[in-house]
């Protein structure tokens, strides 16, 4: 398994009533590849854009749409992004649900194991 670390900025588009407004958005996201493709589920991802001042700027627009509507971008894209890499076809389902954590699916990937060379389990070579 190899976990991957991406990182993009994308633009969003928004009917704010008087205006369209182009909200710039900053993706951290990283997730799980085994043999080349993504493991469903092991996404982690965190997005910055400037909240505070949309909603100063344009007083229409409500705080929960605003928040799905980014949210929602924000996925779309990272779909895109694991299918146009190849490393994912058809529904994506980028995180785990509430159904696989109460059957304990999550638990059932084993630990990564700790290679060390022999003889250097934690003692310092003397040469």
């Amino acid at each position: 398994m190899l976990w991957v670390v991406d990182k993009k900025v994308i633009r969003h588009t928004i009917d704010a009533g008087t205006a369209l407004v182009e909200v710039p958005i900053r993706i951290r996201f990283e997730y799980c590849l085994r043999d080349e493709r993504f493991v469903e589920g092991t996404l982690k991802r965190d997005f910055l854009y400037n909240r505070p001042e949309l909603l100063r700027r344009f007083p229409r627009l409500q705080e929960r749409s605003l928040d799905a509507e980014i949210e929602g971008t924000v996925d779309r894209t990272i779909v895109e992004h694991l299918m146009f890499a190849g490393y994912a076809e058809g529904q994506v389902r980028l995180f785990p649900s509430e159904v696989d954590d109460a059957a304990g699916d999550a638990g059932d990937t084993p630990a990564p194991e700790i290679i060390m060379p022999h003889g250097t389990h934690g003692r310092r070579r003397e040469d």
